[in-house]
Protein backbone atom coordinates (compact mmCIF):
# COMPACT_ATOMS: atom_id res chain seq x y z
CA UNK A 1 0.00 0.00 0.00
CA UNK A 2 1.84 3.21 -1.26
CA UNK A 3 2.68 5.86 1.65
CA UNK A 4 0.21 8.44 0.57
CA UNK A 5 -2.76 6.55 0.90
CA UNK A 6 -1.74 5.07 4.07
CA UNK A 7 -1.10 9.36 5.04
CA UNK A 8 -4.81 9.61 4.04
CA UNK A 9 -6.81 6.46 5.58
CA UNK A 10 -4.94 7.75 8.73
CA UNK A 11 -6.09 11.18 9.27
CA UNK A 12 -9.61 10.35 7.90
CA UNK A 13 -9.86 7.66 10.47
CA UNK A 14 -8.52 9.85 13.55
CA UNK A 15 -11.07 12.35 12.34
CA UNK A 16 -13.81 9.37 12.21
CA UNK A 17 -12.69 8.06 15.62
CA UNK A 18 -12.68 11.59 17.24
CA UNK A 19 -16.30 12.67 16.14
CA UNK A 20 -17.60 9.26 17.03
CA UNK A 21 -16.48 9.89 20.75
CA UNK A 22 -17.78 12.88 20.97
CA UNK A 23 -21.26 11.80 19.32
CA UNK A 24 -21.66 8.62 21.32
CA UNK A 25 -20.97 8.96 25.17
CA UNK A 26 -22.20 5.72 26.04
CA UNK A 27 -21.91 4.20 29.19
CA UNK A 28 -20.69 0.92 29.90
CA UNK A 29 -22.79 0.51 32.85
CA UNK A 30 -26.08 0.97 30.98
CA UNK A 31 -28.89 -1.76 31.19
CA UNK A 32 -31.50 -2.07 28.86
CA UNK A 33 -35.02 -3.67 29.81
CA UNK A 34 -35.85 -5.68 26.95
CA UNK A 35 -39.74 -6.10 26.63
CA UNK A 36 -41.28 -8.99 24.36
CA UNK A 37 -43.12 -8.07 20.57
CA UNK A 38 -43.46 -10.02 17.50
CA UNK A 39 -41.93 -13.25 19.84
CA UNK A 40 -38.54 -11.29 19.95
CA UNK A 41 -36.86 -9.04 22.42
CA UNK A 42 -37.37 -5.34 21.90
CA UNK A 43 -35.81 -2.24 22.96
CA UNK A 44 -37.90 1.36 23.16
CA UNK A 45 -35.86 3.49 21.19
CA UNK A 46 -36.07 6.08 24.14
CA UNK A 47 -33.83 3.81 26.13
CA UNK A 48 -31.41 3.53 22.92
CA UNK A 49 -31.34 7.44 22.75
CA UNK A 50 -30.47 7.66 26.86
CA UNK A 51 -27.65 4.87 25.66
CA UNK A 52 -25.92 7.10 23.28
CA UNK A 53 -26.75 10.40 24.35
CA UNK A 54 -29.24 11.20 21.32
CA UNK A 55 -32.37 13.02 21.49
CA UNK A 56 -35.54 11.10 20.97
CA UNK A 57 -38.64 12.14 19.80
CA UNK A 58 -42.11 11.05 18.87
CA UNK A 59 -45.24 11.38 17.00
CA UNK A 60 -48.21 9.42 16.78
CA UNK A 61 -46.42 7.08 14.68
CA UNK A 62 -42.71 7.98 13.63
CA UNK A 63 -40.35 8.21 16.18
CA UNK A 64 -36.85 9.79 15.56
CA UNK A 65 -33.29 9.70 17.20
CA UNK A 66 -31.21 12.48 16.64
CA UNK A 67 -27.77 13.66 17.07
CA UNK A 68 -25.03 16.38 15.38
CA UNK A 69 -24.35 13.20 12.77
CA UNK A 70 -27.01 11.22 12.90
CA UNK A 71 -30.54 11.07 12.12
CA UNK A 72 -32.72 7.76 12.06
CA UNK A 73 -36.72 7.99 11.50
CA UNK A 74 -38.90 4.34 12.27
CA UNK A 75 -42.17 4.50 11.21
CA UNK A 76 -44.69 1.96 13.54
CA UNK A 77 -45.73 -1.05 12.66
CA UNK A 78 -42.60 -1.04 9.28
CA UNK A 79 -39.73 -2.42 8.61
CA UNK A 80 -38.62 0.51 6.79
CA UNK A 81 -36.60 2.97 8.40
CA UNK A 82 -34.18 6.14 7.34
CA UNK A 83 -30.63 6.58 8.33
CA UNK A 84 -29.55 10.23 7.48
CA UNK A 85 -32.34 10.02 4.91
CA UNK A 86 -30.99 6.27 3.31
CA UNK A 87 -33.43 3.46 3.50
CA UNK A 88 -32.74 0.53 5.24
CA UNK A 89 -34.66 -2.71 6.12
CA UNK A 90 -35.20 -4.00 9.56
CA UNK A 91 -35.24 -7.40 10.55
CA UNK A 92 -37.73 -7.01 12.56
CA UNK A 93 -41.26 -4.44 12.23
CA UNK A 94 -41.44 -1.55 14.29
CA UNK A 95 -43.49 -1.99 17.77
CA UNK A 96 -44.57 0.44 20.49
CA UNK A 97 -44.61 0.44 24.33
CA UNK A 98 -46.34 2.96 25.79
CA UNK A 99 -45.46 6.20 24.51
CA UNK A 100 -42.25 4.74 23.34
CA UNK A 101 -41.53 2.80 19.78
CA UNK A 102 -39.31 -0.07 20.04
CA UNK A 103 -36.85 -2.13 17.74
CA UNK A 104 -36.09 -5.66 17.60
CA UNK A 105 -32.60 -6.21 20.18
CA UNK A 106 -31.30 -8.32 16.69
CA UNK A 107 -31.56 -4.78 14.71
CA UNK A 108 -29.99 -2.90 17.47
CA UNK A 109 -27.10 -5.14 17.64
CA UNK A 110 -26.80 -6.71 14.14
CA UNK A 111 -27.79 -3.29 12.05
CA UNK A 112 -27.83 -0.07 13.99
CA UNK A 113 -25.16 -0.05 16.26
CA UNK A 114 -22.67 -1.67 13.62
CA UNK A 115 -23.88 1.03 11.22
CA UNK A 116 -23.52 4.00 13.89
CA UNK A 117 -20.42 3.02 15.96
CA UNK A 118 -16.77 1.66 15.04
CA UNK A 119 -16.47 -0.48 18.19
CA UNK A 120 -19.75 -2.37 17.36
CA UNK A 121 -18.32 -4.37 14.46
CA UNK A 122 -15.02 -6.58 14.10
CA UNK A 123 -11.67 -4.95 12.95
CA UNK A 124 -9.82 -6.33 10.58
CA UNK A 125 -7.84 -5.16 7.90
CA UNK A 126 -8.73 -4.22 4.40
CA UNK A 127 -6.37 -4.58 1.85
CA UNK A 128 -7.88 -7.05 -0.78
CA UNK A 129 -10.80 -6.38 -2.82
CA UNK A 130 -12.72 -9.44 -4.45
CA UNK A 131 -15.12 -8.03 -7.08
CA UNK A 132 -17.22 -10.09 -8.42
CA UNK A 133 -19.16 -9.59 -11.73
CA UNK A 134 -22.11 -11.59 -11.40
CA UNK A 135 -23.23 -14.30 -14.26
CA UNK A 136 -20.89 -14.45 -17.72
CA UNK A 137 -20.12 -17.11 -19.83
CA UNK A 138 -23.72 -19.51 -20.80
CA UNK A 139 -25.70 -17.59 -17.94
CA UNK A 140 -26.39 -14.07 -19.48
CA UNK A 141 -28.02 -12.97 -16.77
CA UNK A 142 -30.95 -10.69 -16.81
CA UNK A 143 -31.74 -8.32 -20.11
CA UNK A 144 -32.46 -8.36 -23.87
CA UNK A 145 -30.11 -6.90 -26.43
CA UNK A 146 -27.62 -5.67 -23.12
CA UNK A 147 -27.02 -8.50 -20.90
CA UNK A 148 -26.23 -8.20 -17.05
CA UNK A 149 -23.05 -10.54 -17.57
CA UNK A 150 -21.83 -7.62 -19.86
CA UNK A 151 -22.84 -4.78 -17.74
CA UNK A 152 -22.09 -6.63 -14.31
CA UNK A 153 -17.91 -6.82 -15.91
CA UNK A 154 -17.68 -3.36 -17.21
CA UNK A 155 -18.47 -1.70 -14.11
CA UNK A 156 -16.31 -4.64 -12.20
CA UNK A 157 -13.29 -3.46 -14.24
CA UNK A 158 -14.25 0.47 -13.39
CA UNK A 159 -14.81 -0.27 -9.53
CA UNK A 160 -11.21 -2.22 -9.94
CA UNK A 161 -9.40 0.78 -11.69
CA UNK A 162 -10.44 3.45 -9.41
CA UNK A 163 -9.78 0.89 -6.00
CA UNK A 164 -6.61 0.18 -7.17
CA UNK A 165 -5.52 3.96 -7.55
CA UNK A 166 -6.42 4.06 -3.98
CA UNK A 167 -3.72 1.44 -3.24
CA UNK A 168 -5.86 -1.71 -2.56
CA UNK A 169 -5.35 -5.07 -4.11
CA UNK A 170 -8.25 -5.95 -6.37
CA UNK A 171 -8.91 -9.27 -7.72
CA UNK A 172 -11.73 -10.00 -9.95
CA UNK A 173 -13.57 -13.72 -9.92
CA UNK A 174 -13.70 -13.67 -13.62
CA UNK A 175 -12.04 -10.97 -16.19
CA UNK A 176 -14.08 -11.98 -19.44
CA UNK A 177 -16.89 -13.38 -20.19
CA UNK A 178 -15.93 -17.35 -18.22
CA UNK A 179 -18.93 -19.07 -16.32
CA UNK A 180 -18.50 -19.79 -12.75
CA UNK A 181 -20.46 -21.72 -10.68
CA UNK A 182 -21.66 -19.67 -7.46
CA UNK A 183 -19.13 -21.65 -5.02
CA UNK A 184 -16.41 -21.28 -7.25
CA UNK A 185 -16.58 -17.37 -6.44
CA UNK A 186 -16.29 -17.51 -2.76
CA UNK A 187 -13.69 -20.17 -3.19
CA UNK A 188 -11.88 -17.99 -5.81
CA UNK A 189 -12.03 -15.08 -2.89
CA UNK A 190 -10.92 -17.55 0.35
CA UNK A 191 -8.35 -18.80 -2.14
CA UNK A 192 -6.65 -15.52 -2.64
CA UNK A 193 -7.19 -14.21 0.89
CA UNK A 194 -9.74 -11.40 0.18
CA UNK A 195 -10.56 -9.05 2.51
CA UNK A 196 -13.80 -7.96 1.26
CA UNK A 197 -16.12 -9.84 -1.32
CA UNK A 198 -18.78 -7.60 -3.67
CA UNK A 199 -20.76 -9.08 -6.00
CA UNK A 200 -21.91 -6.76 -8.73
CA UNK A 201 -25.47 -7.58 -10.40
CA UNK A 202 -28.35 -6.23 -12.39
CA UNK A 203 -32.41 -6.83 -11.70
CA UNK A 204 -35.53 -7.83 -13.65
CA UNK A 205 -38.71 -7.22 -13.04
CA UNK A 206 -42.20 -5.34 -14.43
CA UNK A 207 -41.04 -2.62 -16.94
CA UNK A 208 -41.73 0.08 -14.38
CA UNK A 209 -39.74 -0.86 -11.34
CA UNK A 210 -36.45 0.83 -11.21
CA UNK A 211 -33.86 1.91 -8.55
CA UNK A 212 -30.70 0.66 -6.72
CA UNK A 213 -30.68 -1.94 -4.19
CA UNK A 214 -28.07 -3.44 -1.97
CA UNK A 215 -28.20 -6.68 -0.28
CA UNK A 216 -26.45 -8.00 2.82
CA UNK A 217 -26.67 -11.46 4.43
CA UNK A 218 -29.85 -12.10 6.50
CA UNK A 219 -29.08 -12.97 10.09
CA UNK A 220 -30.06 -16.47 10.97
CA UNK A 221 -33.34 -16.76 12.02
CA UNK A 222 -34.55 -13.94 10.25
CA UNK A 223 -36.60 -13.65 6.86
CA UNK A 224 -35.17 -11.92 4.36
CA UNK A 225 -36.47 -8.41 3.01
CA UNK A 226 -38.48 -10.20 0.48
CA UNK A 227 -39.71 -12.61 2.55
CA UNK A 228 -39.06 -16.63 2.11
CA UNK A 229 -38.31 -19.11 4.39
CA UNK A 230 -36.01 -18.33 8.36
CA UNK A 231 -32.46 -18.34 7.47
CA UNK A 232 -30.08 -20.94 8.98
CA UNK A 233 -26.55 -19.87 10.69
CA UNK A 234 -24.48 -19.72 7.69
CA UNK A 235 -20.93 -19.20 7.38
CA UNK A 236 -21.22 -15.71 6.50
CA UNK A 237 -23.28 -14.73 9.63
CA UNK A 238 -20.17 -14.81 11.56
CA UNK A 239 -19.40 -10.79 9.48
CA UNK A 240 -23.40 -9.65 10.20
CA UNK A 241 -21.89 -6.65 11.98
CA UNK A 242 -19.45 -5.62 9.39
CA UNK A 243 -22.00 -6.58 6.46
CA UNK A 244 -24.32 -3.85 7.78
CA UNK A 245 -21.40 -1.61 7.53
CA UNK A 246 -20.37 -2.36 4.52
CA UNK A 247 -23.57 -2.67 3.19
CA UNK A 248 -24.66 0.84 4.13
CA UNK A 249 -21.40 2.72 3.13
CA UNK A 250 -21.12 0.82 -0.27
CA UNK A 251 -25.26 1.72 -0.50
CA UNK A 252 -25.14 5.63 0.74
CA UNK A 253 -21.99 5.80 -1.30
CA UNK A 254 -23.31 4.81 -4.97
CA UNK A 255 -27.02 6.95 -4.22
CA UNK A 256 -24.49 9.99 -3.65
CA UNK A 257 -22.64 9.68 -7.07
CA UNK A 258 -25.10 8.59 -8.85
CA UNK A 259 -28.27 10.64 -7.71
CA UNK A 260 -29.87 7.63 -8.62
CA UNK A 261 -33.35 6.02 -7.67
CA UNK A 262 -33.33 4.26 -4.02
CA UNK A 263 -35.05 0.76 -3.58
CA UNK A 264 -33.15 0.25 -0.51
CA UNK A 265 -30.53 -1.63 1.75
CA UNK A 266 -31.73 -5.24 2.28
CA UNK A 267 -31.33 -8.40 3.77
CA UNK A 268 -31.01 -11.86 2.12
CA UNK A 269 -30.03 -15.34 1.58
CA UNK A 270 -27.99 -15.19 -1.16
CA UNK A 271 -25.64 -18.13 -2.02
CA UNK A 272 -22.51 -16.05 -2.75
CA UNK A 273 -23.61 -13.72 0.53
CA UNK A 274 -24.23 -17.07 3.22
CA UNK A 275 -21.03 -18.90 1.94
CA UNK A 276 -18.20 -15.77 2.45
CA UNK A 277 -16.19 -15.67 4.95
CA UNK A 278 -15.65 -12.24 4.91
CA UNK A 279 -17.35 -8.95 5.08
CA UNK A 280 -20.03 -9.53 1.79
CA UNK A 281 -22.28 -7.64 0.03
CA UNK A 282 -24.41 -7.82 -3.86
CA UNK A 283 -25.25 -4.73 -5.48
CA UNK A 284 -28.42 -4.47 -7.91
CA UNK A 285 -27.07 -1.65 -9.41
CA UNK A 286 -30.58 -1.21 -11.60
CA UNK A 287 -33.36 -3.07 -13.53
CA UNK A 288 -32.63 -3.80 -16.93
CA UNK A 289 -36.40 -4.38 -17.92
CA UNK A 290 -36.58 -0.65 -17.36
CA UNK A 291 -36.05 1.35 -19.83
CA UNK A 292 -34.58 4.23 -17.95
CA UNK A 293 -32.45 2.31 -16.08
CA UNK A 294 -31.26 0.27 -18.85
CA UNK A 295 -30.45 3.00 -21.02
CA UNK A 296 -28.72 4.21 -17.80
CA UNK A 297 -26.72 1.32 -17.12
CA UNK A 298 -25.53 0.98 -20.84
CA UNK A 299 -23.86 4.08 -20.77
CA UNK A 300 -20.14 4.53 -19.93
CA UNK A 301 -20.89 7.93 -18.00
CA UNK A 302 -23.27 5.78 -15.35
CA UNK A 303 -21.04 2.54 -14.72
CA UNK A 304 -18.16 4.93 -14.06
CA UNK A 305 -20.39 6.60 -11.05
CA UNK A 306 -21.72 3.38 -9.85
CA UNK A 307 -18.20 2.26 -10.14
CA UNK A 308 -16.70 5.62 -8.06
CA UNK A 309 -19.67 5.07 -5.60
CA UNK A 310 -18.47 1.63 -4.31
CA UNK A 311 -14.46 2.59 -4.26
CA UNK A 312 -15.94 5.58 -1.64
CA UNK A 313 -17.92 2.77 0.24
CA UNK A 314 -14.91 0.62 0.40
CA UNK A 315 -12.98 3.66 1.55
CA UNK A 316 -15.46 5.25 3.87
CA UNK A 317 -15.81 0.96 5.80
CA UNK A 318 -11.94 1.37 5.82
CA UNK A 319 -12.04 3.94 8.45
CA UNK A 320 -13.96 1.94 10.71
CA UNK A 321 -11.23 -0.69 10.48
CA UNK A 322 -8.47 2.10 11.08
CA UNK A 323 -7.74 0.67 14.46
CA UNK A 324 -7.34 -2.84 13.60
CA UNK A 325 -5.53 -1.53 10.05
CA UNK A 326 -2.76 0.33 12.43
CA UNK A 327 -1.59 -3.36 14.17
Amino acid sequence: MNIIFKKKITVLAVIMLIITGIIFNVSAVFKFNPKPAYGKRYLSLSQIATYYGMQYSQGPTIGTLRSNYSLLTFTHKKKLFKFNGRKVNLLMPVAKFGTSLAISEDDFKKLIDPILRPIAVNAHKVYTIVIDPGHGGKDNGAGKGIYEKNVNLQIARRAKKHLSSLGYRVLMTRSGDQYLSLSARNAYCERNKGDLFISIHANAASASVRGIETFILVPAGYKSSNGGSRARYNTGNKCDNNNALLGYEIHNEILKSTNGIERSMKHAQFAVLKKSKVPAVLIETGFLSNYKDKKLLASAWYQEKIALGIAKGVLSYHQRMYKAWKK
